[in-house]
């Protein structure tokens, strides 16, 4: 099957979830024997395995929508010309891809698929996005919560598709021989994400506070970058000096890890004893399911797709942002304190992060594009 797809995105290192889950499905594709032809912007890197897929678009480094919009519909007919009618148009992102793509569709008489994530509430685009994927022929969407927020927007449910995101095989749990990443037997929480704020860092540093003082010779590991790192490093060193709890105005149980390879990634989850995740709002969860597939209880809201994960009380505990810091804290230092329940749970996650694979995802979308 020969798929044309517009892309903002499939940089190797990358760790946002939308690239992430972009770059796996077009390699899952190719691994299938599809034919995906990816229109990538010059000067943006992508796996070697995908090379002879990229067709690369102007301008040389990134694009916002409204130039999306204008310019892929130029490279969407060079690609028609140089390889032949596509079976079907993809979009990973509504603005600019997906009206891309809905062009395409239109002009050549060919099915458009878009991928949707998640809709947020102060999205000041909510409007335009909803009016777009109403024109889509089928929505692939991730999560059942995210099928809920479609239909909610007035989306025909008969067009829409709920496929889970999949793992990747170096996510497992730690081998008995392989060293932590600080091996010094002390117990460890992991957050792993963007710093912005749904993803709620503030209030994990809030909880980290109860945390630190119940079990003092524990370890938050904030692994990520974004716009409100160094602001709620400084605030929370701040807090710390104003208390006088510590000396020199730093925390030294908090460590801020910043950005961290595609290939060590793996290693981080492995190292760690519990993941914290208390965003606000999520379409699926990746890092979740990443921490899963290496055998780790999770502490998270609950919020959005991410109750979809883990059952709680059998594979970690939702904590609600309304319930306070408190009551997350409290949840982070029974695990810290009880190893065997620590086990047990990061099993039950294991077993369950097993069925989720790229491969798997990317038969059921292939499944979805070959009956349009």
């Amino acid at each position: 099957m020969k798929i044309s797809s517009p892309c903002c995105g499939i940089a190797p290192g990358a760790t946002s979830g939308g690239e992430v889950l972009e770059r796996e499905t077009l390699l899952a594709l190719r691994r299938l024997g599809h034919d995906p032809h990816v229109l990538l912007a010059h000067g943006k890197s992508y796996p070697g395995e995908l090379g002879h897929c990229i067709e690369p678009t102007w301008p040389r480094r990134g694009q916002r929508w409204p130039v999306q919009a204008l310019t892929l519909p130029f490279y969407l007919r060079r690609c028609r010309r140089r390889h032949g009618r596509a079976d079907v148009y993809r979009a990973h992102a509504i603005l600019g891809l997906g009206q891309a793509c809905l062009w395409a569709g239109r002009t050549y008489g060919r099915p458009v698929v878009m991928h949707f994530t998640h809709l947020d509430p102060g999205d000041r685009w909510r409007w335009l996005k909803i009016r777009l994927l109403r024109q889509a022929d089928r929505i692939v969407t991730i999560s059942k919560f995210s099928r809920r927020q479609l239909v909610t927007a007035g989306v025909e449910p008969a067009r829409i598709r709920v496929i889970p995101c999949g793992v990747e095989q170096e996510f497992a749990p730690r081998d008995p021989d392989e060293r932590h990443v600080w091996f010094d037997g002390r117990p460890s929480v992991l957050f792993v994400g963007e710093i912005k704020p749904r993803k709620n860092v503030g209030f994990l540093l809030k909880a980290w506070d109860h945390v630190r003082r119940a079990v003092p010779e524990t370890e938050l590991w904030i692994v990520g970058d974004g716009p409100l790192r160094a602001g709620l490093r400084r605030v929370h060193d701040l807090t710390i000096a104003a208390t006088g709890a510590l000396s020199r105005g730093r925390d030294p149980s908090v460590s801020w890890i910043g950005r961290v390879s595609d290939a060590s990634r793996p290693q981080w989850y492995r190292s760690a004893s519990v993941f914290a995740f208390p965003s606000l709002l999520e379409g699926f969860g990746m890092p979740v399911l990443e921490a899963m597939a290496c055998g780790l209880p999770v502490v998270s809201s609950g919020r959005g797709a991410l109750a979809e994960r883990y059952e709680h009380g059998r594979g970690g505990f939702h904590s609600p942002p309304e319930d306070g810091p408190e009551a997350f804290a409290r949840y982070l230092i029974r695990l810290l304190r009880e190893p065997e329940l620590r086990r047990w749970m990061g099993e039950n996650n294991r077993k369950v992060a097993a069925g989720y694979t790229w491969d798997e995802s990317a038969r059921h979308l292939a499944a979805v594009m070959e009956a349009m």
